[in-house]
This record gives C-alpha cells, structure tokens and sequence, in this order.
C-alpha cells in the first residue's frame, strides 16, 4: 500500500517500500501534499538513483502542482500550450492542468511522492509522483467539484509508467 506522506531531499532507499515524511524546497519546509497553488517542489532522487530521459541523467525533479514533473529546474505553468511544452523545461506531462491540492486557497487532495527499492532488481527501483482527487480549476480561477487522480512512475531504467485513476477533462 502507498504509505507516504511526501518526501524528503536526502531519502535512502530500502527494501520494500519506503515512505518519506515530509519535503524541503529553497525557503523553508513544505509538506507536499500541501503544494500551494500553481507550485513545485524540488525533490532530490536517494542514494544512487539517477532518472535518464532524453540523453540527460537526472538526479533530482520537481514536482508541479499542476499535474507535470520538470528535471533540471521548476515550472509553475498551468496553462499548458505546445510552445512551454517543448520550449520549457524537459518535461513529464502526466495530467498537465490548472489543479489546486492546496486548502489554503480551496483545494483539496494531496500531491505524494514515494521511492521504491526491489531487493535484487536494480532496474525496477522506482519514484512514484501521485496527484490524488486534486480539483480543477476553472479558466476564472474557482475549484471546480471534478477530482483528478493520476500517478506517474519514473523507472531507474528510464521506463515511465503513466496509470490514470479518475481524471475530469471539465477546465470551466
């Protein structure tokens, strides 16, 4: 089961699943599945962990509140358009829309990040980014009733898995 409540910018890895407590960005502490609106979190891979994608090797993401993972710098876009696509950040667009998880500002849901170890099976080492019943915001700014729950899983090997829960296309 998915025990984590966020992540941490030092985690080791274990056998079995790993859950990591609590996320640090520049600023201060940020739990994140309190991401504020139109956020990201910058989270660094543990021990020897390292992301390949596109001809680079990563060791660190960040995770946007709006439904993407960026490597080598954060975005907080929510509008999302074919130009910041392919001109931004390299970038993993696993449900890429304006979304609120924040309470502070009428979200809800959480954003949880959790690291994975198979005994024996470095190539299926893996980070799983889980954006769980966030709502949608509208074009004028309102959280919208529609939930979206969408987990991307980045392999060692630079497999990524993308498994869509309950996803609302409804934008307002």
């Amino acid at each position: 089961g998915f025990t984590a409540s966020g992540v941490s910018v030092t985690p080791s890895f274990a056998t079995g699943t790993v859950g990591i407590p609590s996320a640090t960005r520049t600023g201060g502490a940020n739990p994140l599945q309190s991401l504020a609106d139109d956020d990201f979190v910058e989270v660094d891979f543990p021990g020897d962990f390292i992301f390949p994608f596109y001809g680079q090797l990563y060791d660190r993401m960040y995770v946007g509140s709006n439904g993407f993972i960026t490597f080598g710098f954060g975005d907080d876009d929510e509008t999302p358009t074919q130009s910041e696509f392919v001109n931004g950040p390299p970038r993993i667009a696993a449900f890429w829309r304006d979304m609120n998880s924040d309470p502070a500002s009428g979200g809800s849901g959480e954003v949880r990040v959790q690291f994975q170890r198979q005994s024996g099976h470095f190539a299926n080492d893996r980070v799983h980014v889980r954006f769980i019943n966030v709502p949608s915001v509208s074009a004028g700014g309102m959280v919208l009733p529609q939930v979206n729950s969408v987990t991307a899983t980045l392999y060692v090997s630079g497999a990524i898995e993308l498994d869509y829960g309950v996803v609302n296309g409804a934008s307002g």
